[in-house]
């Protein structure tokens, strides 16, 4: 029975720091991202940078916001499409689809499975990144507060994918929006 824990799991936040910093392992560090339920696991997924420990924290970490900073470091489309397809958070999904860059199409299925999920509408808001120009030309960052059903709708561009989310979506307001997107 040990009377010391390691220094990754002290109270003390500078003393984690230290700690994940000078580990090197990174089966260890990865390790402590799914399992630890302190500040030592943000450290220590910001220095996994083995893409197969990775997806392993993406699919199996015990913390959702885990999964979602794991999936924003992931660069192959097909894992991203199945954590898509299998994670139970909205906001893993949400990531893992906006991290998506090479398989067009899949994209596009993604974004019409997210369209015509159901649930609470509260359910599916999130803050979302945008960026508008200002009067002088200056570009703007900000964070709006939406539906990413609707945005997901926002996004799909094969006339097809729309017209089955206008049919079949569940909820009036993304069939509508979808409606309006086909009507421009």
């Amino acid at each position: 029975m040990g009377l010391f824990k390691p220094a990754w799991q002290s109270n003390n936040r500078e003393k984690v720091i230290r700690a994940i910093e000078a580990m090197t392992d990174e089966v260890q560090l990865a390790h402590i991202a799914k399992t630890d339920d302190g500040w030592a696991k943000d450290f220590a997924l910001a220095k996994v940078t083995n893409q197969e420990l990775i997806v392993d924290i993406a699919k199996n970490a015990s913390d959702e916001y885990m999964r979602a900073f794991a999936v924003k470091k992931l660069h192959d489309d097909k894992i991203l499409a199945e954590i898509v397809k299998i994670d139970k958070s909205i906001t893993v999904r949400w990531y893992a689809v906006n991290n998506m860059t090479e398989n067009e199409s899949l994209t596009q299925e993604v974004y019409v499975d997210i369209a015509k999920m159901t649930g609470d509408r509260f359910d599916f808001k999130r803050s979302i990144g945008k960026e508008r120009t200002d009067n002088e030309g200056y570009v703007i960052f900000y964070e709006e507060i939406m539906d990413i059903r609707i945005v997901a709708v926002e996004r799909l561009t094969i006339k097809e994918l729309l017209v089955d989310v206008a049919k079949n979506a569940a909820d009036d307001t993304v069939r509508e929006a979808a409606q309006q997107k086909l009507s421009q």
